[in-house]
């Protein structure tokens, strides 16, 4: 043999050593990823823009998802599939056609089987806007550490938590989506590297309250090891409809497609009026809602498929929810850009301190009998007992974001977070 077919053989060699698999068989069909560095040299596969369940188009319109249909050939996986439909957030992106996955794998040596633990993110966007983008959550960060990252799609606004409170649309799609993306990540993450007995969801805001969610749906048990709620819960305010009616907000949206519509107050004829507008026409109407700026988690009929049929905290009172280790905070000053206008800030804790009950979060729930005003005090001690006058603005900003993040509960004079 001569020293150039020494050399070929040489290099053949090598290159089969370095070769990345980019192509993965699912029980769907055969998808393509592409190969990638982090900014540390860490190589690793990209795999975007994978269908975890059904087009929610048609009759699946509000509904919850479905398994995704089978392809032929080899999906291309390369880059980001199509985002959902965002409230006042508009983008070419967008398409009703959004459930997509996306997964990334430090690439390991040949001869290393290992799998790697598996953290999978839910974005926040207070369920009006977000998206799994790579340009939004890059994976670079956490793949230096040696974890698979998954990000993913999940419907939002109208599409996601529209509910007309008598089954017809259920509601908490967009939640029931992310259970997909779980499940799917639990059954299918070992095809990619990763380790399914070893995942922790975590998300932020809006995001982090998901993450809450999931923990209270029972039949997620076993899906995850662990979770990390970041500045949101399933108490936090801006995460559930309260008072708000629902079924009154998808009247309203019917009407702002067309004022003209007479649905005679049916939610049978709502439910076809919606089917047969375009998702353009609902994402447009939902910028001009009256009823509330956007539609949230509910309270759902108890059905065998229902996500969850009663207030969070009372699952979480009596310890109906999944017990796995979880890690949950907020950045004490993330309010700090509501102080822009400090001169009408400070004027609102001059109002705060001097009326006590004001401190009271809204939704916020106090036992039948108790004084609220014996309620307001706890909670300005709570925050302001041993606080110097120089500190005491920036303990307001903390009183604020506590409000909106996670709802305290009052049970006896105990105050739980």
């Amino acid at each position: 043999m001569d020293k150039f077919q020494t050399l070929t053989l040489l290099l053949c060699s090598i290159e089969s050593i370095l070769a990345v698999d980019l192509f993965v068989d699912l029980p769907y069909g055969r998808v393509m990823g592409r190969e990638s560095f982090t900014f540390n040299q860490v190589r690793f596969r990209a795999f975007q823009g994978i269908p975890y369940a059904a087009s929610p188009i048609g009759p699946l319109r509000f509904q919850a998802p479905q398994p995704p249909l089978p392809w032929t050939g080899v999906r291309n996986a390369t880059k980001d599939g199509n985002i959902c439909f965002s409230i006042k957030n508009d983008s070419d992106d967008e398409n009703e056609d959004c459930l997509f996955i996306n997964v990334f794998t430090p690439v390991s040596d040949n001869n290393d089987t290992t799998k790697y633990p598996v953290m999978l993110w839910i974005y926040g966007g207070a369920f009006r806007t977000g998206s799994s983008k790579y340009s939004n959550f890059g994976p670079e960060f956490l793949l230096d550490k040696g974890v698979v990252v998954v990000t993913f799609n999940y419907r939002l606004g109208p599409f996601g938590f529209l509910a007309t409170e008598d089954g017809l649309i259920p509601g908490n799609a967009g939640l029931k989506d992310q259970t997909a993306a779980i499940r799917w990540v639990y059954n299918h993450i070992s095809l990619f590297g990763g380790n399914p007995e070893e995942v922790t969801i975590f998300g932020q805001s809006a995001g982090g309250a998901s993450v809450g969610y999931q923990l209270l749906y029972k039949p997620n048990t076993g899906y995850f090891r662990g979770a990390i709620l970041q500045s949101g819960s399933p108490l936090s305010s801006f995460s559930f409809m309260g008072d708000i009616s629902a079924r009154a907000y998808a009247f309203n949206l019917a009407s702002c497609i067309n004022g003209n519509v007479d649905l005679q107050n049916n939610t049978s004829s709502l439910v076809e009026f919606l089917l047969n507008s375009t998702g353009r026409e609902i994402d447009k109407a939902s910028t001009l809602t009256t009823v509330t700026s956007r539609p949230l988690p509910v309270i759902e009929l108890d059905t065998e498929d229902a996500f969850f049929t009663k207030q969070s905290y009372e699952s979480l009172m009596t310890g109906d929810f999944i017990k796995i280790p979880i890690l949950i905070g907020t950045t004490s000053e993330e309010d700090i850009y509501s102080t822009s206008d400090l001169q009408s800030y400070e004027e609102k804790f001059e109002q705060y301190k001097k009326k006590h009950l004001k401190f009271i979060p809204e939704g916020f729930h106090v036992k039948n009998g108790s004084d609220s005003n014996i309620v307001g005090e706890e909670i300005y001690q709570l925050y302001f007992e041993n606080v110097s006058s120089n500190n005491s603005l920036g303990y307001f900003v903390r009183v604020k974001i506590s409000n909106s993040i996670s709802i305290l509960y009052l049970h006896n004079y105990n105050i739980l977070f």
